[in-house]
């Protein structure tokens, strides 16, 4: 099935989480398939450093790719081939769907840990930035208790909410294969590594374990030379896209190290509504460094607001993908209490079953932010019960070699997330070796993050993939633009490139206070008991040369054979009755089972199906308008169309 009608702008990148676990040894002499391309970066790392000190490859799974609209257009004639298209997309939502359809799907196993770890790892912050990313974290956790046994795996299934190794493997497994693709829609490459010491013995069950179930390419080498840590720092730059640079160049193996773990996650996706650069406007961001003047992101558009005792927030959705949530403190809480508070976490995890939330236009001021943070875990994960691996006469890691005296010599963190107009980047590695609890306005409110606030960036699924706290701006550099440039429009036009529709043509086009029938498309802006808030819009369709050229549109304003055209945004208020019948397409599979585009069809739905679909379904307000038929000022119907 296919999801039409949406303009979508780069988003850019969430790059990379790289957990790096080095065990040393003490009280003994040391002696001296197919992975994906890497971020596309103009930062790539020189990955000759490999060179020689390569193992074994792992062999990731292939997935079948994002349709491109340009590659289904005919050079010579201009035409779309829109059945080529769709089954193109239907192939991808497909296989798409059936990875979603696993037991962690929804993240449930991360839960417990993803809290814990923020509080842990964002907590005390003193004025400064920071980020973790709790998926990453959690897997390399889970590669950690592969290589252990007896108290010292206890402790991290302890900390894992787990029972077994057996047990966080296959949650591990799922969210692997959750969080993977690399399918041009969305950019989430896991990348998992061995380093070895050369002359050691190794048990090989369990590396290949780890190559199997974690997808971990081996390396080979000596510890501490120069050659093998040129190989290991060429690895992060390379699945970090250049981001951690700097970090990257202090990961350094000593020469009592015997084995270390590196494990990256790599994101880009795509803004569903981008900012525009002629609204960024200087304004003052009243944080950790005191009053700074900052570059801040501004936009208004209609989207959900969410309340609490203690914040407010909203979330920008990323196109085929996830969110970005932002939080807001009320006026005289702080950052630390909201880490504190179970309710944050519940809205992260709340995956659209939040109650206390509003759909309405929200004016945005964001500031675009750099955070960069390194950390040292030794001392958080003690805190959180993982304590014998720190230790060489209690730690156990019989599963790897025979060897004693191991224990876990490093475990930091660094990572970095950066915003701007063209959307979010990000890069982290982990080395182991307005008001808010109030109700919001009735139609319109001004949300400003000129204070500080947290973020956390989260899967289609709801899988925290990274968590973090904004508290001054004096630490990034916002000149940096980001890796992926996204196609903006610059002049601010009211208009939404799209794809070929065949629409009922009205001559009646009346506004709702005029008695008779017409019909219009139109957003919806609000559904609240029997009243239903609608923007009406005009579509455009490429043959229609006359209407095209009194608007002045170019063919880049119909790449996709159309276009939604919403000069003046305005809203008509229209009565919903019993009468009213309501038809939408079960994108979400709320409703019904099955790949069927036809079956996914829900037509004479009930008015509270209908409401749960907008109230759920993230993109189906913002990103399509509906056929409205109208009469006497009350909606007769309201239908999503597919757009073909």
């Amino acid at each position: 099935m296919r999801r039409k009608g949406k303009h979508s702008a780069v988003a850019g990148m969430l790059a990379a989480v790289l957990a790096f676990m080095s065990l040393a040894g003490c009280g003994g002499q040391v002696p001296g398939g197919n992975a994906p391309d890497g971020p596309e970066t103009d930062q790539a790392a020189d990955v000759s450093a490999l060179d020689g000190h390569k193992l074994a490859e792992a062999v990731y799974p292939e997935r079948e790719p994002y349709p491109d609209e340009m590659d289904f257009v005919d050079e010579k004639t201009g035409e779309f081939d829109d059945e080529g298209f769709s089954a193109a997309y239907d192939r991808w939502w497909t296989q798409r769907r059936a990875v979603w359809d696993v037991p962690d799907a929804d993240g449930k196993c991360l839960e417990s840990f993803s809290r814990r770890a923020s509080r842990q790892f964002l907590s005390g912050a003193d004025g400064k930035n920071r980020t973790v990313s709790p998926v990453n974290l959690y897997l390399a956790l889970a590669m950690l208790a592969e290589i252990t046994e007896g108290e010292s795996r206890e402790q991290i299934l302890e900390l894992l909410d787990a029972e077994t190794a057996e047990e966080v493997r296959t949650h591990a497994a799922n969210l692997w294969n959750l969080c993977y693709s690399n399918d041009g829609a969305v950019t989430t490459i896991l990348a998992n590594s061995l380093w070895l010491q050369d002359g050691m013995e190794y048990r090989q069950e369990t590396l290949d374990r780890l190559a199997k179930d974690y997808f971990a390419s081996s390396y080979s080498g000596i510890m501490g030379s120069e050659e093998y840590n040129q190989a290991l720092q060429a690895w992060l730059n390379q699945q970090t896209g250049g981001l951690l640079k700097e970090q990257a160049a202090g990961i350094r193996l000593s020469p009592e190290t015997v084995l270390a773990l590196a494990s990256t996650l790599y994101y880009r996706a795509k803004w569903q509504n981008e900012f525009s650069e002629s609204a960024t406007a200087q304004a003052v961001f009243h944080g950790s460094g005191g009053e700074e003047p900052w570059d801040f992101l501004n936009s208004s558009s209609y989207g959900g607001y969410y309340w609490g005792e203690k914040f407010g927030a909203t979330a920008l959705s990323l196109n085929e993908s996830g969110s970005m949530w932002l939080i807001l403190p009320d006026e005289g809480v702080t950052v630390e209490e909201l880490l504190a508070d179970e309710e944050t976490f519940d809205l992260v995890q709340s995956r659209g079953t939040w109650e206390n939330h509003k759909y309405l236009k929200i004016n945005l001021s964001l500031p675009k932010f750099d955070v960069v943070s390194d950390l040292d875990l030794m001392e958080g994960l003690k805190a959180m019960g993982v304590e014998d691996v720190f230790d060489s006469g209690r730690s156990d890691f019989s599963p790897l070699m025979d060897e004693d005296g191991l224990f876990l010599s490093e475990a930091k963190h660094a990572s970095r997330v950066k915003i701007d107009e063209k959307g979010v980047e990000a890069a982290a590695y982990t080395v182991m070796a307005v008001a808010g609890a109030a109700m919001p306005p009735e139609e319109e409110m001004d949300l400003v993050f000129d204070r500080p606030f947290l973020f956390a960036l989260t899967s289609k699924t709801g899988l925290p993939l990274f968590v973090g706290v904004v508290n001054t701006m004096g630490e990034g550099n916002p000149e940096e633009t980001m890796s992926e440039n996204g196609a903006e429009d610059e002049k601010g036009a009211p208009y939404a490139a799209g794809e070929a529709v065949t629409m009922e043509s009205s001559e009646e086009n009346a506004p709702s206070g005029e008695r008779g029938e017409w019909e219009t498309w139109a957003y919806i802006r609000n559904l609240e008991g029997d009243r239903l808030r609608m923007d009406p819009v005009e579509y455009i369709q490429e043959g229609d040369r006359e209407r095209i050229g009194e608007l002045g549109l170019t063919e880049a304003d119909l790449a996709g054979g159309f276009c939604i055209y919403n000069p003046d945004p305005s809203e008509e208020e229209l009565l919903l009755t019993p009468e009213t019948e309501y038809t939408f397409i079960d994108w979400g599979r709320d409703f019904v089972d099955s790949d069927d585009p036809e079956e996914l069809r829900i037509t004479g739905a009930s008015r509270e199906q209908f409401e749960t679909y907008l109230n759920t379904y993230e993109n189906s307000r913002p990103g399509m308008p509906f056929f409205f038929r109208i009469r006497d000022g009350a909606v007769v119907s309201v239908t999503e169309e597919p757009m073909a």
